[in-house]
């Protein structure tokens, strides 16, 4: 369970949505935009006396990866509902009576903006979390994101970013051809009447290409 803080613009966001992208199944929430019991599982009553379970999506994301962004906006209260899924991957709420299992052995990846005004030196301590002790405790890492504050630190950033946008796009731009030449293999193998002529002879041609330039 990964913990993200820095001010706007670091790239934190940016990094936790990338970190979850490697997951299947996995997603993203803001918490702003949800209460602490909508995370795990809601239990309601109708007029009629019947109930209704509504599980979250810290459920869906099980045995994957969740993104919960602006995560220190909500109360501390709310914070710790997701406290039992970050120790022990299930919660067990109750409510009329009631008490069900919510199987949620999730990866939380949780980012945040500092709450009040940095120190002098711009560092981030504690005290800027905002966050319940309780889960503060079931963090596995804690990372600082900063802007830079001279000239030297700038360029340093520039560089590193330039550096690793060139080796991403790289990486990823081969990932994603190879992800598509297989399914495009299994494509031109099945005959299906849906599929046009004009989308079969381009199938066709581009496998016929990057098997070439592959050797596949």
């Amino acid at each position: 369970n990964i913990f993200e803080i820095g001010s706007k613009g670091t790239g934190k966001s940016e990094l936790a949505d990338e970190a979850t992208y490697l997951v299947p199944n996995a997603g993203r929430i803001s918490a702003q935009a949800t209460s602490g019991m909508s995370l795990s599982a809601q239990i309601s009553m109708d007029d009629h006396g019947k109930y209704t379970i509504r599980r979250g999506p810290i459920s869906a994301y099980n045995n994957s990866a969740i993104h919960i962004s602006e995560f220190n906006r909500r109360s501390k209260i709310d914070q710790e509902q997701i406290m039992d899924f970050m120790e022990e991957g299930v919660s067990y709420p109750v409510k009329y009576s009631i008490r069900i299992r919510v199987i949620g052995n999730t990866v939380f990846f949780l980012t945040a903006n500092p709450v009040g005004s940095l120190d002098g030196d711009g560092r981030i301590s504690y005290k800027h979390f905002g966050l319940s002790s309780k889960i503060i405790s079931r963090l596995d890492s804690v990372q600082y994101y900063k802007n830079p504050t001279d000239g030297s630190e700038r360029k340093a950033m520039l560089d590193a970013k330039d550096k690793a946008i060139k080796l991403y796009t790289a990486e990823m731009i081969e990932q994603k051809r190879n992800y598509l030449r297989k399914h495009l293999l299994v494509a031109r193998s099945i005959s299906i009447t849906t599929i046009s002529d004009s989308l079969l002879d381009w199938i066709n041609t581009f496998v016929a290409d990057s098997t070439a330039e592959s050797d596949l």
